[in-house]
């Protein structure tokens, strides 16, 4: 079946394609402690902005060895469940 043409507001901005994801991957945050500037509070929680980036290593099933990224973002998917998203970074 053939995709839908993209339109401006689907553009990704990653440079190379998307490819299945199916084995476990381990997240580690190497840094426990962030600093953040509060937005707003409320009984059930709070929002914040971190001015950091947030360093990850990740561990793919099947890889040799982790990968190092930077967290660019997290979402909540229900009860449980938080997707997050990481972009890659070259190791020194």
């Amino acid at each position: 079946m053939a995709k839908p043409p993209r339109n401006e507001t689907q553009i990704d901005r990653r440079g190379d394609e998307r490819g299945p994801l199916a084995g476990r991957v381990t997240v580690r945050f190497p840094a426990a402690t962030f600093e953040a500037h509060g937005q707003n509070v409320s009984a059930d929680g709070a929002l914040f902005v971190l001015e950091d980036e947030v360093a990850v290593t990740v561990q793919i099933e099947g890889e040799r060895a982790p990968r190092s990224g930077v967290l660019v973002r997290a979402n909540a998917l229900g009860p449980g469940k938080l997707g997050m998203a990481v972009r890659f970074v070259a190791t020194k």
